[in-house]
């Protein structure tokens, strides 16, 4: 989708353009609220290969009408909205066949098991048809797999949060570099969603080891190790971010990152220090300096931005682009 069509999109003057949208999100809103609660209301009537027949027809039919809606586009040589949606729904389709026949058959099969096995079918789907919404299921059923598998090796915490927080910053990786596979130069969604998961990742291993007081002589126990590692990891973001490649909403995710790897390398007795101080009032003040410091600082590396605030994929936008 060029910058053109998204600009007509967002700003197109018509308001029949609008109202049509809004209706055909609130029918496919409506119709599909009332398939769901009629499936459960009707589920225990249902016989065991009317749920298993009934979830593989569901399949077989998003597929066929994606690559119905595929051969009447193939001269645009790029999947259409409604491609993507069938296809998105087949890849939900696996994983609703897979959940069904583990409560049928009673396989003993454990969770990170099921989304494993969620997750290696749906690599077909998404090695052949490419797209945000594929990929972001694949991604987020790949991470969580691999999370259970971990809680049921019995693992620390404190460890299972190093893993999250280096799966993370791969997945940051992988779909930074391959964002024109996936269509997603333009919106940058699988970029930043793997970007707020780094930040909730850093925070989340701070705690974990602020919440445990495990004192050991591993290194990855290690407080100071884990601060430094939060505030590198998010001073590398700020820099890549506001110096390679130009986006605000991952420097602004890199910023908070980095305050709150601040309040954590200052530790409790700061804080008490603090509530010694003026107690909340005085804490209020300093988070309000702070927002104030790094709104500052956010503004003036988006004023020296050659392009969009928002992403260096979207550029300025001009009273002859919206007409």
């Amino acid at each position: 989708m060029s910058n053109k069509s998204v600009e007509k999109f967002l700003f197109f003057p018509s308001g029949a353009f609008y109202l049509g949208i809004l209706g055909v999100l609130l029918g496919a809103g409506l119709f599909s609220s009332g398939l769901v609660t009629w499936i459960a209301a009707n589920w225990d009537g249902f016989s065991h290969f009317t749920k298993l027949y009934g979830i593989q027809f569901i399949f077989v039919f998003c597929v066929l009408a994606g690559l119905f809606s595929f051969a009447r586009r193939r001269q645009e040589q790029a999947l259409h909205l409604s491609s993507r949606l069938w296809f998105f729904l087949a890849a939900v389709g696996i994983g609703g066949l897979f959940a069904l026949i583990g409560q049928t058959y009673q396989t003993g099969a454990d969770v990170w098991q099921l989304f494993a096995v969620w997750t290696f079918f749906q690599l077909f789907l998404l090695i052949a048809l490419s797209h945000i919404a594929n990929a972001l299921l694949f991604f987020s059923t790949l991470v969580l797999s691999l999370v259970l598998w971990l809680s049921e090796l019995g693992l620390d915490v404190v460890l299972i949060s190093w893993i999250a927080a280096g799966l993370s910053v791969v997945l940051l990786v992988a779909t930074e570099w391959l964002k024109d596979v996936f269509h997603d130069r333009q919106w940058r969604v699988l970029v930043r969603l793997s970007a707020l998961a780094v930040a909730c990742s850093l925070v989340y291993l701070q705690m974990a080891q602020f919440n445990t007081g495990r004192i050991s002589e591993t290194i990855w126990y290690s407080k100071g190790l884990i601060i430094v590692f939060g505030l590198a990891l998010s001073a590398v973001g700020v820099w890549f971010y506001s110096k390679i490649i130009r986006d605000m909403v991952i420097i602004v995710l890199a910023v908070l990152s980095f305050i709150y790897s601040v309040f954590m390398l200052l530790g409790e007795d700061f804080l008490e220090l603090l509530f010694d101080l003026g107690g909340l009032v005085f804490l209020g003040v300093l988070f309000f300096a702070i927002g104030i410091g790094g709104t500052l600082f956010i503004r003036r590396i988006s004023k020296n931005s050659p392009s969009s605030p928002l992403s260096s994929s979207i550029g300025p936008m001009t009273d002859s682009s919206i007409q």
